[in-house]
């Protein structure tokens, strides 16, 4: 893959692209799809509970219905920012099922044979999603950590 290179800001929980000597950096590995796909907003299903208590079930513009496949499984982004706040073990569970499911594309496509995600909360009101991309015998990690408060 040839990306515009992104990063990862972790004060902010944003990603930003990356410019060095004043030009845009490329990517030639997964990195930028893997922010891509973790921290766009995937469409709400009509069963989910929006955070705010809103109807606004987000998702990208071009998830519209005559682009999907029948099975909707071509959504863009993930459903990360439907988790609640709180720091309980349910909200990891829910975490990385939502990273499997905005990663399944990589293993339908065969860039992956696996993703591996694994959420923690490494220390009071933080998050981190690690996220091991497996090609053949090799693990490659990405790691992304932001505040929930």
């Amino acid at each position: 893959m040839n990306d515009i290179a992104l990063i990862w800001d972790e004060v902010n929980g944003r990603a930003d692209f990356a410019i060095a000597n004043g030009d845009l950096v490329m990517d030639r590995g997964l990195r930028t799809a893997v922010i891509l796909s973790l921290f766009c907003d995937r469409q709400a299903d009509p069963s989910d509970t929006i955070p705010d208590g809103g109807t606004d079930r987000r998702g990208w513009w071009g998830d519209t219905p005559a682009n999907l496949d029948p099975a909707g499984l071509d959504l863009t982004g993930s459903k990360l920012w439907l988790l609640p706040r709180l720091q309980v073990p349910a909200t990891l569970v829910q975490a990385e099922a939502f990273a499997a499911q905005a990663l399944r594309w990589m293993i339908d496509l065969e860039i992956a044979d696996q993703v591996v995600p694994t959420a923690t909360f490494p220390s009071l009101g933080r998050f981190q999603l690690n996220i091991a991309i497996v090609q053949g015998a090799t693990a490659t990690p990405y790691d992304f950590a932001w505040s929930v408060s």
